[in-house]
């Protein structure tokens, strides 16, 4: 158990926490908006919503930034192959993309400017934190490269499935 890495365990814990608060708030935002939109008791949900919800987004922006930057360098020192921070590169310009949006959504002003109007930002991080989700879970299953291997020279694959009559198929 001595080898157990529990910093990374930690870290991944916090960055998804982080994640998940930032896209429920984001979700209750909607809710929110919708209340306000249908005028519910004269109570100004939205505003209500942000001025509660903008704290709680930009920590969890931050721990996200912050445990992500952790895996990045964890990651480095494994032998990952290069695709791999490709990859990680195009997803911190998600989060830029994504964190930009939502911050200026989340600003609480007497009148609402174009991201605001129509819900149109809202959209825009649901579509962005849809494609950061899918690169995340493409990242999950690679695998680092065999010890002494470099991304130009990956081995020549390991298993083979044969199908009846057909050909064979190398699998790594």
């Amino acid at each position: 158990m001595d080898n157990f890495p529990w910093d990374q365990t930690i870290f991944g814990w916090i960055h998804i926490f982080s994640a998940a608060i930032v896209v429920g708030g984001l979700v209750f935002w909607g809710a929110a908006r919708a209340a306000a939109t249908a005028g519910r008791g004269g109570f100004d949900w939205e505003r209500a919503a942000l001025s509660r919800f903008r704290p709680l987004f930009w920590t969890a922006a931050l721990l996200l930034l912050l445990t992500g930057g952790y895996t990045w360098s964890v990651r480095a020192k494994q032998g990952y192959p290069d695709f791999y921070f490709h990859v990680i590169y195009t997803k911190g310009l998600l989060y830029v993309i994504l964190f930009g949006v939502a911050g200026m959504i989340t600003k609480v002003r007497e009148t609402p400017n174009a991201l605001q109007k129509g819900g149109l930002g809202l959209k825009i991080c649901i579509a962005v934190g849809a494609a950061i989700l899918f690169l995340s879970a493409f990242m999950r299953r690679v695998q680092p490269l065999p010890q002494g291997a470099s991304a130009g020279t990956v081995p020549a694959a390991t298993t083979v499935i044969k199908t009846e009559g057909g050909p064979v198929w190398p699998m790594s």
